[in-house]
């Protein structure tokens, strides 16, 4: 089974977790593609 992993662009403490390679993990069925503002 895959799985994403995902970061949050506002979480401060997103490089902290990047670095010891922690992620929320999510399977596929779990997500909504957000639409982009311009």
């Amino acid at each position: 089974m895959a799985y994403l992993a995902v970061t949050l662009d506002d979480d401060p403490a997103a490089d902290l977790q990047h670095a010891h390679g922690r992620y929320r993990y999510f399977s596929p069925d779990e997500i909504e593609p957000l639409e982009v503002a311009e």
